[in-house]
């Protein structure tokens, strides 16, 4: 039994099976909570981020659905900054791009509507701005 577990624990196609399945989980815009702890964040990047309160997610989310629960993935991501308490969907009056606005700080395009859908973000909640105003916030990396 020792060989075997030891031959498993050294193949790289056991290594690269458990690798891929902790990176579907983490996949940016999922959301993820330590198990005892009432603090969501939204992982972006490979890092979590706190959603600093009840607002701001309802502002971004339809529901409470879809939240990971699992203190090892949670531990194997790096804390990122905190979204702003401003943070919302938006979208310019010009364009069908949504973004994810973190404040005025940076805008995060969200790749697809069934990207959007999947990841549980709220359609009801996109406020729309003129194009010269959101231009104006910086790119950061996708959500897709």
């Amino acid at each position: 039994w020792v060989v075997l577990l030891v031959t498993l624990l050294a193949s790289p196609a056991w290594l690269l099976a458990q690798s891929t399945t902790h990176k579907q989980n983490l996949a940016s815009g999922s959301r993820i909570m330590h198990e005892g702890d009432q603090n969501v964040y939204l992982v972006m990047d490979g890092r979590r981020h706190l959603i600093p309160d009840p607002m701001t997610y309802r502002r971004l989310f339809k529901n409470w659905d879809n939240i990971q629960r699992d203190n090892a993935l949670f531990k194997q991501l790096r804390e990122g900054e905190p979204l702003s308490t401003q943070a919302m969907l938006a979208k310019s009056s010009n364009s069908d791009v949504v973004y994810l606005l973190d404040g005025m700080r940076h805008k995060h395009a969200i790749g697809s509507l069934d990207v959007f859908n999947q990841l549980g973000f709220d359609q009801d909640n996109i406020v729309i701005f003129p194009p010269d105003l959101l231009n104006t916030v910086p790119n950061a990396t996708a959500i897709e």
